[in-house]
């Protein structure tokens, strides 16, 4: 079939695969006699397979490479590799949705301000506290404990509060928490020599939610 075809075929467009095949990702056929060049059942699972792994949201060269694994029959060696990369995928996914909602949130919080008439200069100006969300405050206590005030984002309603409750009273060394739907705001007391601010954080990650950094 033609560039045109396959393209269209595959959902993507001949450019696309033009600029595979100039990064030297995609090893395109020998043109015919007419000039034309006519792409076959490997070429077009090839590209199949690498546009799937780029909708992974995969980085290019990472999804060529496990594209050609997959054709030269290297299954298990594109599993292995697919096991170890997706949790870091899904964690960068997670906060993608986190900063999204946040930016979400601002935009309404906008949209209300400005239909009540407010001025827009001091509702657009950026400031740490709400161009991204608030960084981990940490306190010590007196009886040895730690308590850490997170700002959590992907909390919808209550019932998103109490998994984050009921997550992290599953990890040892939390001695209790609280978490807050409305303001976005989780308390976690720990015992330092039990677990951290990095586990804490981990167990709400992958529970679905994002933590500011």
């Amino acid at each position: 079939m033609r560039i045109g075809e396959l393209a269209k075929t595959l959902g993507t467009t001949p450019e696309a695969i033009r600029f595979y095949e100039r990064q030297g990702l995609l090893a395109g056929p020998a043109r015919q006699s007419s000039g034309y060049r006519n792409y076959g059942p490997a070429e077009a699972d090839r590209l199949r397979l690498l546009l799937g792994l780029r909708r992974l949201d995969l980085p290019l060269h990472e999804a060529a490479r496990l594209a050609t694994l997959c054709m030269d029959g290297y299954c298990a060696k594109v599993s292995d590799d697919l096991r170890r990369s997706l949790p870091a995928q899904r964690a960068k996914v997670r906060r993608q949705i986190g900063e999204l909602r946040h930016l979400e949130a601002r935009l309404a919080d906008l949209e209300r301000n400005l239909a009540a008439g407010a001025q827009p200069r001091p509702l657009i100006r950026l400031n740490t506290d709400d161009s991204r969300p608030r960084q981990a405050i940490e306190t010590r206590r007196s009886d040895g404990m730690k308590q850490l005030n997170l700002r959590v984002t992907g909390m919808d309603c209550s019932a998103c509060a109490q998994r984050i409750e009921s997550t992290l009273s599953q990890l040892e060394g939390v001695v209790r928490s609280s978490a807050d739907h409305v303001s976005g705001d989780v308390t976690v007391v720990i015992d330092p020599p039990r677990t951290s601010e990095t586990a804490v954080r981990t167990v709400i990650e992958q529970a679905g939610y994002a933590v500011g950094s």
